[in-house]
């Protein structure tokens, strides 16, 4: 007898699995809570709110000096872009640029209350630890007021980062009053010709020319008439 081939038996593929929504709890609850800890920051800033908000920020302040006073702003930028953001995360570009700017302006506030003695040892400053390794590092190449200068210009550019400013607001003070006219009335023109175009009628076609019929004339005229039978002619 012939044997029966054995089938080989089909495996069912396992059904694919619907991509499973993360809740958006977690991600909210998160971005609140970068906001009640600018508020507690803002009151410990303040010497009121408590034990807890006083102590988070002198933690705080030993790191950064007075730009600790900038972390509840930066803490609330930081919570607004976590519930902007569809993917209810904080941008990596908005979250470097705002700990940048921090950073800078602690640096900042070191190099412009440290004291520097006539043998360069430098002594003091508001910037904190952090402040006072990056601003400590950079005075090792440049005096006080460069630093300073370095400093503020970082810190500007830092925020207008943050902030999606452009930096060409800088150059309106010192635009001329006469380019600003030009540019008005170069406005006006263009809107005023737009507008004409847009009031102004469409041609209308051309009516079609009617065809003049040759006047009748009197020789046509002549023998159209019917002849009348001879019974009929009276």
């Amino acid at each position: 007898m012939a044997k029966k081939k054995k089938t080989a038996s089909r495996r069912k593929a396992p059904a694919e699995k619907a991509p499973q929504e993360r809740s958006a709890f977690w991600a909210y609850a998160g971005a609140t809570l970068l906001i009640v800890l600018a508020v507690f920051l803002l009151l410990g800033g303040f010497g009121t709110g408590g034990p807890l908000p006083i102590g988070m920020f002198s933690g705080v302040y030993m790191a950064l000096g007075y730009a600790a006073y900038l972390s509840p702003l930066a803490l609330i930028f930081l919570g607004v872009h976590k519930f902007k953001n569809e993917d209810r995360k904080i941008p990596l570009g908005k979250l470097f640029s705002m700990l940048a700017l921090v950073l800078v302006v602690a640096s900042l506030m070191h190099t412009l209350f440290v004291n520097v003695d006539d043998f360069g040892i430098t002594e003091g400053g508001n910037g904190g630890a952090a402040g006072g390794a990056v601003g400590g590092l950079v005075m090792e190449a440049l005096d006080k007021i460069p630093a300073s200068i370095l400093f503020a210009v970082m810190s500007l550019m830092t925020f207008f980062l943050a902030f999606n400013i452009s930096p060409k607001v800088l150059a309106r003070p010192f635009q001329r009053p006469e380019q600003e006219e030009d540019t008005d009335l170069e406005a006006l023109k263009t809107k005023s010709e737009s507008q004409f175009k847009i009031n102004q009628p469409e041609a209308t076609e051309a009516p079609t020319p009617v065809e003049s019929k040759p006047p009748l004339r009197l020789g046509s005229l002549r023998n159209t008439a019917q002849k009348m039978a001879a019974n009929e002619n009276h």
